[in-house]
């Protein structure tokens, strides 16, 4: 005995294939009749890509960092029709559907989550026909996919708010603050990061010393920083800073230090470049302080 599935109909509900795909809210098996999702592929595991380097004759090589990479979904689709018209209509109106950059992507067997992505290819259907097989693929360049439900919570007096995230990733989190009186400071912490606005001293009862900004120095260019004359670790006995440092420019003060010539020496040896860190306002050195830098 056979159960048989009428698709030129609307499904809606339970009767859904289980990877009915849904394009910005609306399933496309409930908005064409005659369209059906057969099944898909891409929606497993992330792909990563490791960059790693060779150090000398070493074994093996040394782990640097991992990226995960782009994510293709490839959907494989069914449509009849009852006529030629009724098919190129159908077709267009599939088409149209997805047409669009950067669709919020659902699928009926995991509907509290969502992809995004753009179509980037898909397969011409075979002329003369009134019912085709074929496949479309949808490229996301953010390869991760989203909770369709926002986790939200209110401090209700307190000092502090925990979330719990649920992934696999970090997330971003979005605060509002609602001011019920005048207020010269506000400023909100999570782990070692931190926002504030306006002046510390005006917190109720509390006084902060006035947070300065020592140096914010972007080596697109020469910024005085001393040259091979670094203190260097212990880890060899010969440790020559004999070599060139080159600035490049990427936009208008954007760019980076770079070494441009290690060199000669029979261990380690290179170019260093050393930053004294500035007085304060005061014209004292700064005893509680923090740096942020990006090396690559």
């Amino acid at each position: 005995m056979y159960d048989f599935i009428d698709i030129t109909e609307s499904q809606t509900g339970n009767d859904l294939p289980s990877e009915a795909i849904n394009v910005n809210g609306e399933y496309i098996e409930e908005h064409l009749p005659g369209y059906r999702t057969l099944y898909t592929e891409g929606r497993e595991m992330l792909e990563s890509e490791v960059t790693e380097i060779q150090i000398g004759s070493q074994n093996g090589t040394r782990y640097q960092y991992k990226r995960d990479t782009p994510r293709e979904i490839t959907v494989h689709y069914q449509i009849l029709s009852s006529s030629p018209e009724d098919f190129r209509n159908k077709f267009n109106e599939l088409c149209r559907i997805l047409d669009q950059e950067e669709m919020k992507i659902i699928f009926a067997d995991e509907d509290d989550k969502y992809f995004i992505g753009t179509k980037t290819s898909f397969d011409a259907p075979e002329p003369g026909r009134l019912s085709t097989t074929g496949s479309y693929t949808i490229y996301c360049a953010d390869p991760y996919k989203y909770s369709v439900a926002e986790k939200k919570s209110e401090n209700s007096g307190s000092t502090q708010i925990t979330l719990q995230n649920n992934g696999s990733k970090s997330v971003p989190i979005n605060i509002k603050a609602t001011m019920k009186s005048d207020n010269g400071y506000i400023a909100f912490t999570l782990g070692d990061r931190f926002y504030q606005i306006g002046k510390p001293e005006e917190v109720d009862g509390k006084h902060y010393e006035e947070s300065v900004k020592l140096f914010d120095d972007h080596l697109y260019e020469d910024k005085g920083w001393l040259v091979n004359q670094g203190i260097t670790p212990p880890v060899t006995s010969e440790r020559l800073q004999n070599g060139v440092v080159k600035y490049v420019k990427e936009s208008t003060n954007e760019g980076y230090a770079t070494t441009k010539d290690y060199g000669s020496g029979n261990s380690w040896h290179g170019a260093s470049l050393t930053k004294i860190v500035p007085k304060d306002v005061n014209n004292k050195y700064p005893v509680n302080w923090k740096v942020a830098y990006r090396f690559d």
